[in-house]
């Protein structure tokens, strides 16, 4: 593999995913120190409202949702699912704000980490939401459907299995993905 390296024979090298999953966490936990001072990673329920199919910023000073995370919510709403699953669910950060702007929507959603899922229960205990441990580039052998299924900032960092992940994505998804 060194050689082929050295030689810029890239297609003779196997790349791992961009993180050990099983490590993850830490590095996870230092990308959200970082962004409190950059964006708002948990909503309140004043702070945005959702209006004539847009999701409206009522917050005049100090810092907003990441412009990614304001596409998601307001489309997710513009949508009116009943369910929805997310793969990848991490610190649980958008169940939480999914929750804080539509209490009807039903949350579900995987992550393969045990530490990730217990920085979801220390960062929001008490969500109400179905979570699961499943490694989502692994086939699944279960046959429950949601509304709408979706990834944040997960699917792009899988090199090995991310296209079992989107056929499990696809094949969860009862209207939209």
């Amino acid at each position: 593999m060194l050689f082929c390296f050295f030689k810029n024979d890239i297609n003779n090298i196997k790349f791992k995913d961009d993180f050990d999953w099983d490590l993850y966490t830490i590095h996870y936990k230092a990308e959200l120190e970082q962004m409190k001072s950059e964006n708002l990673s948990i909503i309140n329920v004043s702070d945005y409202s959702f209006f004539d199919n847009k999701l409206i910023c009522n917050i005049k000073n100090g810092l907003v949702l990441h412009t990614n995370h304001h596409v998601l919510y307001e489309t997710i709403l513009k949508l009116n699912p009943k369910n929805v699953i997310e793969f990848g669910c991490g610190g649980g950060d958008h169940l939480k704000n999914i929750n804080t702007l539509d209490k009807n929507i039903e949350l579900n959603a995987f992550d393969r980490s045990t530490n990730q899922l217990d920085l979801l229960n220390e960062r929001h205990p008490g969500l109400k939401a179905n979570i699961k441990i499943q490694n989502i580039t692994e086939k699944f052998h279960q046959h429950e459907k949601y509304d709408i299924s979706y990834s944040q900032a997960v699917i792009m960092h899988i090199k090995e299995g991310h296209l079992q992940a989107l056929e499990n994505m696809f094949n969860t998804a009862d209207k939209q993905v």
